[in-house]
């Protein structure tokens, strides 16, 4: 299954800090102007040709400014792998809409097709000989995935913690 969304729609929050700028705090509240959240989810910023800034719009990203991305969602929980908050529904496990496989979460850009005529990226088909991969990660759950990146770290953490556990 492959779902896309737009960046600025799929993130929570995005912090663009320019060099020598403070960094957002990890782990705690990452915090993104309100104006700027509710400007950037209308399309009036950021549609990859610019980017604001905690102090002006910027132009596109480079690699001297830093970008800090939060993504989070009120109908997953991913600590008990369950959809939940749907009106009208009961809370349910998330393997029943996709199975027993993790979650890939890939950040991407189109390639440039050549034709000014299937350049609008909402309109072209998403293929994989046309995405540049920007980044991407995978979340699963010890009880509820199998495979994956995450099915390899489950079993190096098995191992290492049944090798300590059998020195002792």
């Amino acid at each position: 299954m492959h779902v896309a969304f737009t960046l600025h729609d799929a993130v929570d929050r995005l912090v663009v800090s320019r060099s020598g700028e403070a960094l957002p705090d990890l782990g705690g509240n990452i915090e993104e102007d309100p104006d700027i959240v509710r400007r950037r989810k209308k399309k009036k910023i950021f549609r990859g040709d610019s980017v604001t800034s905690s102090s002006s719009l910027s132009s596109g990203w480079n690699t001297e400014d830093t970008y800090t991305l939060a993504l989070w969602s009120a109908y997953i929980d991913f600590m008990s792998w369950r959809v939940l908050n749907l009106p009208g529904i009961r809370p349910f496990l998330l393997s029943v809409l996709i199975g027993n496989r993790p979650l890939t979460v890939s950040y991407y850009s189109l390639k440039k097709s050549g034709s000014p005529n299937i350049d609008n990226d909402i309109a072209r088909p998403h293929l994989r000989k046309d995405i540049n991969i920007l980044s991407q990660y995978e979340i699963g759950h010890v009880d509820h995935t199998i495979g994956g990146y995450t099915q390899k770290y489950i079993d190096i953490n098995k191992n290492q913690n049944g090798a300590t556990m059998k020195k002792s």
